[in-house]
């Protein structure tokens, strides 16, 4: 499991937006019945390298009204730990948003 904050200059709406057409580039699908209002959630299923992996974002205005947070949890269906997998995908998802990270 992950739990990884990132910060996006892009208006809240914009940014949801933004996230959803990544995450899909990347191979997430997204997951209408747990989504709710300023929560995104994303799925993956089994593959050759993972086991199927779910992946939690909420969203929050930011500092700025052209900046947004978000908060990922990411989670593997059937394993005890991701071994960083969880951290890496966020990276990447971040990465293609122009986005950064925080501490």
């Amino acid at each position: 499991m992950a739990q990884v904050q990132a910060v996006v200059n892009q208006p809240p709406a914009a940014a949801v937006e933004a996230l959803r057409m990544a995450a899909a580039r990347q191979g997430w699908a997204y997951d209408l019945a747990r989504s709710e209002p300023w929560l995104e959630a994303f799925r993956k299923g089994a593959s050759a390298f993972s086991w199927g992996a779910t992946m939690t974002v909420q969203v929050v205005p930011g500092a700025s009204p052209t900046e947004t947070v978000f908060r990922f949890t990411t989670s593997e269906s059937f394993a005890i730990t991701d071994w960083g997998r969880g951290r890496r995908a966020v990276q990447r998802l971040v990465q293609s948003l122009g986005g950064r990270v925080l501490p």
